[in-house]
């Protein structure tokens, strides 16, 4: 990919004082979130990087396959009726993960909203015959993947004003701006181009934060706070609490499989039908929990593997309907040939701003 340097200085920036938020944690040289106060002003290109950087989704992308579809978010009326109450949550890590009742969405900060970061930072680069690059076709590709995933989460008024009350939005954004916001964009990136010029993180939607937690946590090394220390046990009763459960609850039926058996054992000296009736029922309350785990294990098993190769098979479609993979042969063991999928078109967007 071509080498785009960074500037000496921040770039200037026309976007009104008022639109920027009061001061922002800045990152030190590896990576990490510091605890530096710093103004906005003073370097917007630090703020854009602390704000708006999805590059520990970027870093997992082969395995987001397991954590959601490649697909926009859907709405957020939709979201309530699937029982998620939207969380905003400021960390852009956690934009529209879920979990079993909630879904974390990052606030839509007001500068992406502004005409003048618009036009500063996401309005694409065109050739001379004005067609949009693929590469670098905007100075911040980050802002325009949150920008575009508000385009799906928010497409009616119902939407609109579900994100207003769950303090998504600036509360004096009108729904005819953020209509002719979303047209320009939409114009702007016509059909799929948008996804040549966003971070991977935003060809999938919304991702699930237990394989999310699991990936960091056996995959990548994070072993003790998974994906994000935010969303685990933050007191030492917390943990006790999560983990002793399914203790508790082996430790009973262990107690139920003991009784059974000391019932078994008194029956052998009594005869009669009662005692018959006593063995086969201590016999059955051994087995039959057994036998009810095995049923759901199998008919979890069942549905994991028929929803993997459905997901497959729609990442496969939908990779190639955005033009991001293209479908090749090639020769396998023994003289048979398999389909195998080659990227293309694609590379992760290293630089937030050129």
């Amino acid at each position: 990919m071509a080498s785009w340097p960074r500037p000496a200085q921040p770039v200037p920036t026309t976007i009104p004082n008022d639109d920027l938020p009061a001061s922002f944690r800045v990152h030190d040289h590896k990576g990490v979130l510091a605890h530096t106060l710093t103004i906005p002003l003073d370097d917007p290109d630090a703020l854009l990087d602390s704000d708006l950087s999805v590059k520990r989704i970027d870093d997992i992308f082969d395995y987001l396959w397991l954590v959601g579809r490649p697909y926009p978010p859907r709405p957020l009326s939709i979201q309530g009726v699937l029982h998620r109450t939207a969380v905003p949550v400021h960390d852009v890590a956690l934009h529209l993960v879920w979990t079993s009742q909630r879904i974390y969405v990052k606030p839509l900060p007001r500068y992406v909203i502004s005409d003048a970061f618009y036009e500063q930072y996401l309005q694409p680069n065109r050739t001379p015959g004005g067609v949009n690059t693929v590469r670098q076709s905007c100075r911040c590709p980050d802002a325009l993947g949150l920008l575009f995933s508000y385009t799906a989460l928010l497409p009616t008024e119902t939407d609109f004003a579900l994100a207003q009350t769950a303090l998504l939005l600036p509360t004096d954004i009108e729904w005819s701006r953020w209509k002719a916001l979303v047209t320009r964009l939409l114009n702007d990136y016509p059909r799929n181009t948008i996804y040549q010029s966003i971070p991977r993180r935003y060809i999938y939607g919304e991702l699930r934060h237990d394989r999310l937690d699991k990936i960091y946590r056996y995959l990548c090394g994070h072993v003790l706070h998974g994906y994000s220390h935010l969303m685990g046990p933050t007191t030492y009763g917390d943990f006790l609490n999560h983990n002793l459960g399914p203790i508790g609850v082996a430790t009973i039926y262990i107690i139920v499989v003991l009784t059974a058996m000391q019932v078994v054992l008194a029956t052998d000296s009594v005869e009669g039908s009662f005692s018959r009736i006593s063995y086969g029922f201590a016999i059955f309350s051994i087995v039959a929990p057994l036998a009810g785990i095995a049923l759901v294990i199998a008919a979890l098993l069942t549905m994991f593997v028929m929803n993997w190769i459905n997901t497959l098979a729609a990442q496969k479609r939908r990779f190639q309907a955005l033009g991001l993979i293209t479908p090749r042969t090639q020769k396998a063991r023994g003289g048979k040939r398999s389909v195998g999928i080659d990227m293309v078109r694609f590379e992760p967007i290293q630089q937030h701003l050129t």
